[in-house]
């Protein structure tokens, strides 16, 4: 039996699970790739959609049509209504965890109006349920009528970016956000590029949505680079799911071993940097004999290098890992030079 790669159920299934948590983890190759960039700035177009204070103009489409971007490009007339926009982005945030489009975007920045009645979104909001690393911070404040200035700090690992600017009032309960990216990338269908991108805040009874758009195969946001503004926010202390991450993953006796095996510096500058501040997955797995076991898999990236590591453990107590950026290979199995064939067990894969 040979090795079973999976690439697409594995891919499929970490999408999920990492949408969970306001991204997707691309594979080792593509995230090879992406270590050489710097991120995206974002700047915002302070003077999209500002109202020109006439009360009983109900849109700033006048406004949003007639103002040109640096790329001389104006905003088009929306192809959808309001409400298909608005089911769209329930669409967003219930199958595509608060990703959506940007012809999405530009129809909500296109109707933004005055609200009454708006709920109160003043004030500092963190995003909860992440790691630390991935960590995001949200300040509201001069809300009108109209809508409320907002700056945002995102974090992904190493990776920062931010936001600033003003976002419009849509419904009672959503404001809409445009930016100026500088790192937009032509359709690969039409050729023609848009330089905007959207954020959308939705207050809800649980804290405040942030949506965010994206293109093409980029699932990590405008930001690029792996941040990214979606998640769910509140005001007070977040909780991060790494709390404990080390000892909730591995044994006690197990992490002795693997630090007899790979030796103290390498135990304390990359599996526990990595386990804490990484991204960890753990599959299930079976050898060909039937032997059951866990295949660890993390990683933390950094603009200088990718820390990394995987580690299989057996129920029989052979364990066999690669760690490192050099991809160092270790094991208890006297000869050992490589893992043993396994395959995944079906229903196994999981987040840590």
């Amino acid at each position: 039996m040979r090795k079973k790669t999976k690439a697409v159920s594995l891919i499929l299934v970490a999408s999920l699970i990492l949408n969970m948590f306001g991204c997707v983890q691309k594979a080792d190759a593509t995230i090879a790739n992406a270590m050489g960039m710097f991120a995206c700035t974002v700047r915002m177009d302070l003077a999209a959609g500002q109202s020109d204070g006439d009360a009983s103009q109900d849109t700033y489409e006048q406004t949003a049509n007639a103002e040109a971007s640096e790329t001389e490009e104006s905003v088009p007339v929306p192809t959808m209504t309001l409400e298909e926009a608005l089911e769209r982005m329930e669409y967003a945030k219930t199958d595509h965890f608060l990703v959506f489009e940007p012809e999405e975007g530009a129809a909500l920045f296109y109707y933004a109006s005055s609200q009454e009645n708006a709920k109160d979104f003043t004030g500092t909001w963190q995003r909860t349920d992440v790691k630390s690393l991935w960590s995001g911070s949200v300040y509201i404040n001069d809300q009108d009528e109209s809508g409320f200035d907002v700056g945002g700090r995102f974090r992904f690992q190493s990776y920062k970016a931010s936001i600033e600017g003003r976002a419009y009032l849509v419904t009672e309960n959503l404001a809409i956000l445009r930016v100026y990216n500088e790192c937009a990338k032509p359709d690969e269908v039409s050729g023609e590029t848009n330089w905007y991108e959207y954020v959308a805040f939705e207050y809800t009874e649980d804290g405040l949505n942030v949506y965010a758009t994206a293109r093409g195969d980029d699932l990590f946001g405008m930001f690029q680079n792996y941040c990214f503004a979606e998640g769910n926010y509140i005001q007070g202390d977040p909780f991060y799911t790494d709390v404990n991450i080390l000892d909730d993953t591995y044994a006690e006796t197990l992490q002795d071993e693997i630090k007899t095996l790979i030796g103290p510096e390498l135990y304390r500058d990359c599996f526990v940097e990595t386990t804490e501040n990484g991204s960890l997955f753990i599959y299930d797995i079976v050898l060909e004999d039937g032997t059951q076991g866990k295949h660890y898999h993390a990683y933390s990236m950094g603009r200088e290098t990718t820390l990394f590591y995987k580690i299989y453990v057996f129920d029989n107590g052979d364990i066999y890992g690669r760690i490192g950026k050099d991809r160092i290979f270790f094991s208890n199995v006297e000869g050992a030079t490589e893992v043993p064939d396994y395959d995944y067990v079906e229903d196994g894969l999981m987040y840590g």
